[in-house]
Formats: structure tokens, sequence, C-alpha cells
């Protein structure tokens, strides 16, 4: 038996073509500017960003989903 709690349940991924329009609506590449944003008003233990290979996919992980929901309306 293996019993899982998950921290981070609220979660968005961005698979490749995610990602190339999200750069190019957003005029930056890289993600240092969501890295600080997401620190700076949600909170450094509030999320996390993964890269996950077997998919292709950047993941943006929250525990809260408020904090999904204001990551969505400002990098969305």
């Amino acid at each position: 038996m293996q019993l899982y709690n998950e921290e981070y349940i609220y979660q968005v991924f961005l698979n490749y073509e995610d990602t190339n329009s999200w750069y190019s609506s957003n005029s930056i590449h890289g993600f240092d500017e969501v890295w600080e944003w997401c620190d700076n008003v949600i909170g450094v233990d509030m999320w996390m960003h993964d890269y996950r290979e077997i998919i292709d996919a950047d993941v943006f992980q929250f525990k809260q989903e408020a904090h999904r929901s204001w990551f969505l309306l400002r990098w969305m």
C-alpha cells in the first residue's frame, strides 16, 4: 500500500506550444519574472515550479485554488 499526501494540488500544465505562446504574449523569455511574482504575491512556500520530462511540460503548482486563479489571471 502507498499513501500520498499532495501538498500542491492546484496545478497549471504548460506544454511546448503553451510555453511558446506564453513567451510571445508576455514578451519575456524564461520564468524569472514569473518566479519573482509568485514569491512576492503568493508566498515562497505556497507554490512551486517543476518541469516534467515525461510529458514535456512546465508545471506550476499551488497549495490554494485562489493562488492558481491569481496566477492564471496574471500570466495566462
